[in-house]
């Protein structure tokens, strides 16, 4: 099997806006088209309520800033920490507040995975950031209890809904 050999020290895990012209989020005209592959990101804009289009995008980081500079999009939505490995940081137009756009939980972490028993487990500890590490399964559980949680509310209104009540 596999294990998680090691967790470095973690990356900003903050969202950022590339945008045209320069524009922060909150700068963007009513009906801004803003382009995002993160549901996640998507709905948080949404709940903004900012008025613009957010739209499914697809494609590498080069891809979906190139939209934005040939004015497909207005905007795109990005996490920081892929931004920072690229050495594309000043592409960013606005790093966002988690208090406007809460990051996926892990966001920013890379994990090392090997095989079990193998040596190359053990070589990579020294990668091993403890305190990452830590942070970053705290919020891989507590996203599975809130997702657990919601499918259990979920399936139990659909019993409801069946004329069933949930055992």
């Amino acid at each position: 099997g596999l294990v998680l050999a090691a967790v470095p020290l973690r990356e900003d895990p903050r969202d950022v806006v590339v945008a045209r012209d320069g524009l922060t989020l909150g700068e963007l005209p009513v009906g801004s088209r803003v382009g995002t592959g993160s549901p996640r990101r998507a709905a948080q804009l949404h709940a903004l309520g900012l008025g613009v289009e957010v739209v499914d995008i697809r494609g590498n980081v080069d891809t979906r800033i190139g939209k934005v500079r040939n004015g497909a999009y207005d905007a795109v939505g990005l996490a920081r920490a892929g931004l920072a490995r690229l050495g594309r940081l000043d592409d960013a137009t606005e790093v966002l507040d988690p208090l406007q756009m809460l990051p996926a939980p892990g966001q920013g972490a890379l994990a090392i995975e090997t095989r079990a028993g193998d040596d190359l487990a053990t070589e990579v500890t020294v990668l091993d950031d403890p305190r990452t590490r830590a942070a970053v399964l705290v919020a891989q559980d507590v996203a599975e209890g809130i997702f657990s949680a919601a499918a259990a509310v979920r399936d139990y209104g659909a019993d409801l809904q069946a004329g069933k009540a949930a055992e």
